[in-house]
């Protein structure tokens, strides 16, 4: 694929993600100016257009620009996607793209568990971790101990 190919496809991508931004004045969390996703697509553009990627590197940068596309996508569709989650789920298809599923069952154990005082079993999250890998997206996928949160839909 070539490098303007690519780029385009990133430059749509940082629109969207613009596009979809939560409102700063709107969040209780002040922390971040920038969101995770506006930062990974400027340094894939960056690192792209200043050819300092492998064949490689770029697979894996269209990999990722893949999950923030979907989510993004997801956003713009008007779905009711809590921050903290999507960007949990982000967080847990990258080690899952990086074949690294025990660090995303343990990323969403402990975020349950710390964010929204929810203890998810071992079995739960395992369930909900194989079936991210085969392209479920997150808020599709029916665990009994996360039901009840709002992001989810019926």
């Amino acid at each position: 694929m070539k490098k303007e190919l690519i780029l385009d496809k990133l430059e749509k991508l940082e629109e969207l993600i613009i596009e979809t931004d939560v409102d700063q004045e709107k969040v209780k969390d002040k922390m971040w100016l920038f969101s995770k996703h506006l930062m990974d697509n400027k340094k894939n553009i960056m690192n792209i257009d200043e050819e300092r990627v492998s064949t490689r590197d770029l697979v894996e940068i269209m990999q990722q620009s893949n999950i923030m596309w979907n989510l993004r996508n997801r956003i713009a569709d008007g779905d009711n996607i809590h921050t903290p989650m999507y960007e949990l789920e982000a967080e847990m298809m990258d080690f899952i793209r990086k074949q690294q599923k025990i660090n995303a069952i343990k990323l969403y154990r402990k975020t349950m568990k710390d964010d929204f005082n929810i203890d998810v079993t071992l079995k739960e999250s395992k369930e909900l971790v194989d079936a991210m890998a085969n392209g479920v997206p997150m808020q599709n996928i029916n665990i009994n101990a996360v039901q009840p949160i709002t992001w989810m839909k019926s």
